[in-house]
């Protein structure tokens, strides 16, 4: 009698482990799948950035005239 409750118990017991198991891999898949997704879009929408000190495309300042140039070179020096 002691055996057959034993090889019950662990049958019970093997079955709620996998069952744990298949959860915990279920979830896993969703999370990974989940985060590719966040991936992919983020390299959908990145917006391109410049090399490092320069300003973006649009905000480069125009150079007018002689005397900014000039105040350019001394901001330099």
């Amino acid at each position: 009698m002691e055996l057959v409750y034993c090889s019950q118990y662990l049958e019970r017991e093997t079955k709620n482990t996998c069952i744990k198991i298949k959860n915990e891999i279920i979830t896993l898949e969703k999370t990974i799948a989940n985060l590719q997704n966040n991936r992919t879009e983020l390299l959908q929408n990145r917006i391109e950035i410049p090399p490092g000190g320069q300003p973006p495309a649009g905000m480069r300042p125009v150079i007018v005239n002689n005397s900014m140039l000039d105040w350019r070179h001394s901001l330099r020096h």
